[in-house]
């Protein structure tokens, strides 16, 4: 059984219990002593922190595709697509509405998230993103006819493309 000796100088020696002394390296008990801090000060810092769960994503309604040419006055001309699917990481994947927005829900807002599109069964684009990107936690994906590409944007900035309530 070991009991501490305090001296003022210096912390390095130990007397056992039978009195016999003998030195421990004063570095293991530095190192001992920094990861109980680190430990300590990690603890009051995750507990401290608030939660940033609770993003989500609007999808806007998508333009059905129409007969003609495609053009700036029919951008939803000649678009062979007609079901979209979307799928955010490993979520099930929902289909894309052509008459009402859709909200894709209880999204951490504090990692990052992969967005699948799906056109038709088959994959047509796919990207990356973190709510840490944007303003607001809730999103705007939305699709472009006339490029036949999908947007994510702040929530406030599509508003008039996606009315999720």
């Amino acid at each position: 059984m070991l009991r501490t000796v305090s001296r003022v100088a210096s912390n390095r020696c130990l007397v056992n219990s039978k009195g016999e002394e003998g030195i421990v390296e004063l570095h293991n008990l530095i190192k001992l002593w920094l990861t109980v801090v680190l430990l300590a000060l990690t603890a009051a810092t995750v507990t401290a922190q608030p939660r940033n769960d609770g993003g989500s994503i609007c999808v806007a309604p998508t333009d059905r595709p129409t007969s003609g040419e495609k053009s700036l006055s029919n951008p939803a001309g000649g678009n062979s697509i007609r079901i979209y699917t979307i799928q955010v990481d490993k979520l099930p994947a929902v289909v894309a509405s052509n008459d009402q927005p859709m909200r894709i829900s209880s999204l951490s807002a504090s990692r990052k998230h992969l967005v699948k599109i799906i056109g038709d069964g088959k994959p047509v684009q796919s990207f990356w993103f973190s709510f840490r990107q944007f303003k607001t936690r809730d999103l705007c994906l939305w699709f472009k006819p006339l490029y036949e590409s999908w947007s994510l944007w702040d929530g406030r900035d599509g508003r008039g493309l996606c009315r999720c309530k």
